[in-house]
C-alpha cells in the first residue's frame, strides 16, 4: 500500500519529524482541479496526546491548497475517534452534513464524519 501511494502523483505524503525522528504523517489525495482533495493524519503512539496533530494538519492543508488546483479539502473521521475529530476541528476543519461532502471514488467508512477545511482563523487559506 505505502509503495503504491508513494508512486501515485495524486498522493501527497508529508512526514513530520523532530530531533527524535519521524512522529507523524499526513496523506493528501488530490483528485483533480476544481474538486476537493481528501486528507488523513496519523501520529506515532509516543507522540499522541501532545497537541501535535492540529498544527500538522493545518500546515499540510495550506501547503496542498497552495501547490495544487484542489477546490478544498475534506476529511472523513470515525465517529468513535474523539481525539482525531478534535484535532481536525482545531486545525480549522468543520463538520458538514454527509450529503454536502464531495469525495472521489474512494468511499468513506460507513458512518464516518465529514469535515471540511475552512479559511484559517488567522485569515489565511
Amino acid at each position: 500500500w505505502f509503495d503504491r501511494r508513494r508512486q501515485d502523483p495524486t498522493c501527497h505524503l508529508l512526514v513530520a519529524e523532530d530531533g527524535d525522528g519521524p512522529w507523524g504523517q499526513v496523506r493528501c489525495d488530490d483528485v483533480g482541479p476544481g474538486r476537493e482533495a481528501t486528507v488523513g493524519v496519523s501520529v506515532a503512539p509516543l507522540a499522541r496526546g501532545q497537541a501535535r496533530s492540529a498544527p500538522l494538519l493545518r500546515a499540510a492543508t495550506r501547503r496542498l491548497l497552495a501547490t495544487t488546483a484542489a477546490a478544498g479539502v475534506l476529511a472523513w473521521v470515525k465517529p468513535s475517534n474523539g481525539a482525531s475529530l478534535a484535532a481536525f476541528e482545531s486545525a480549522d476543519f468543520e463538520r458538514v452534513p454527509a450529503a454536502d461532502a464531495t469525495t472521489h471514488d474512494q468511499a468513506p467508512e460507513p458512518g464516518a464524519v465529514p469535515l471540511r477545511y475552512r479559511r484559517g482563523r488567522d485569515g489565511r487559506p
